[in-house]
């Protein structure tokens, strides 16, 4: 009953500290999450036009094509590899890739 009691009050105390609810899983790893968000070959990419263009004028005339991206790491504390990659799935679709015109990869490291 006092231990109910101890968790009631350390939760209330700290109801405004991000960190603590964090603080209370201790079942879960983190794990390192490296996306790479690309434009699908379909979609013209200004960007990459302009860095090939630039990379000519330097006289880097073997470079044959360049497409510009995104990389992103995140860190994930889950449960397994399969729990954080889904994590990082939905972070993908939700927010950091936009599915219509960019595709990603994932990978996931313990």
């Amino acid at each position: 009953r006092n231990e109910a009691k101890n968790t009631i009050n350390s939760l209330a105390a700290n109801r405004f500290n991000p960190y603590f609810l964090h603080s209370l899983k201790t079942s879960s790893t983190m794990y390192k999450a490296k996306v790479n968000v690309t434009l699908r070959p379909s979609i013209l990419d200004p960007k990459g036009k302009a860095a090939h263009h630039a990379l000519e004028n330097l006289g880097l005339n073997q470079v044959e094509k360049v497409r510009i991206g995104k990389f992103i790491e995140l860190d994930v504390n889950a449960d397994s590899e399969d729990a954080a990659k889904a994590v990082v799935e939905q972070a993908c679709t939700k927010l950091l890739a936009n599915e219509v015109m960019e595709d990603f990869t994932i990978e996931i490291e313990s």
